[in-house]
């Protein structure tokens, strides 16, 4: 099936007796572009604080050549914010901690390397899938 815009809905614990079903459809470019850049320069840490909660951290390393207009369009979607810890000498580091996008891109692969480009985003609407594209090659 082609041309279909993704949805997902994800279940987020709120408490031990709670939960809250948070629905999400991947209908804006930048959320593409996001995606693509993830799968070329992101990485998703999951880790457990002190009380037994997860965190759901959201990392990229961003290239300060492209830094301004990669931020402004990955902002419009989550509110990254300036690690400034240099990973290399051009380029830093940005993150958040966010449940949604985390669960979206641990479809896609954990780490930097062994990533996978899931089904649906073969499957949709043609200039999302350029957005994707974009954001892969802008982040190489």
């Amino acid at each position: 099936e082609r041309n279909v815009v993704p949805e997902f809905s994800f279940d987020k614990p709120i408490n031990q007796h709670k939960t809250d079903t948070i629905r999400i459809k991947l209908d804006n470019p930048d959320m593409w572009f996001m995606m693509g850049y993830f799968v070329g320069d992101g990485w998703i840490e999951e880790t457990v604080k002190k009380d037994g909660r997860s965190m759901h951290k959201i990392r990229f390393a961003v290239n300060t050549a492209d830094e301004e207009y990669v931020l402004r369009r990955m902002r419009n979607i989550l509110p990254l914010t300036d690690k400034k810890c240099p990973s290399g000498d051009k380029c830093n580091k940005y993150g958040c901690d966010d449940f949604v996008w985390f669960n979206i891109f641990k479809m896609f692969g954990k780490y930097a390397h062994g990533k996978r480009v899931p089904e649906w985003v073969q499957d949709a609407p043609v200039e999302y899938v350029q957005e994707f594209i974009d954001g892969y090659r802008t982040a190489d």
